[in-house]
């Protein structure tokens, strides 16, 4: 009879064991799932695509003279009291961008994919193999990601219909 029952509490002691190491295991996954999260919102797009005046209408409301960037644009962007996150303007060539954004990549909460409305006719193949790109990163699974048609005010602008079906 002695033995049968330190063969029950080895069995019940296995099972504690096996309990206790899957919940410690979701704790840990919980915990690193909510770091990923990160606060930085990556604007990229092709050159001349109006990320950076973007940036700067959004942050300042203001209207100013851009040049192509060769480093990130970045700054605090508060939505409400309780809510900021960085806001960074990716560089549009393709070194600097890939090279940018790699410092990014952990810290990304959502990206917005910028795109030049007037030129789109003629860029559209750049455009989907950074898209491609974008969405083929297992870095990015999950991260919301929004396509933003610029220069829609320009008369030679493709309408945002259009290119969604291009």
């Amino acid at each position: 009879m002695r033995m049968n029952e330190l063969e029950v509490s080895t069995e019940i002691l296995a099972i504690i064991v096996a309990i206790a190491t899957i919940l410690v295991t979701m704790v840990i996954f919980l915990i690193a799932k909510r770091r990923r999260k990160g606060k930085v919102v990556a604007m990229v797009g092709l050159c001349d695509a109006g990320k950076t005046l973007l940036l700067s209408r959004l942050v300042s409301g203001k209207f100013v003279k851009t040049y192509t960037s060769m480093t990130e644009n970045k700054s605090a962007y508060q939505v409400d009291k309780s809510f900021s996150f960085e806001l960074v303007d990716i560089p549009g060539y393709e070194r600097l961008r890939d090279r940018t954004f790699n410092k990014y990549k952990d810290r990304l909460r959502a990206v917005i994919l910028v795109l030049d409305s007037v030129n789109f006719a003629t860029e559209y193949r750049d455009v989907a193999a950074l898209l491609h790109d974008l969405l083929a990163d297992w870095h990015y699974k999950g991260t919301p990601l929004l396509v933003a048609c610029n220069k829609q005010d320009l008369l030679l602008a493709k309408d945002c219909n259009t290119i969604k079906e291009q």
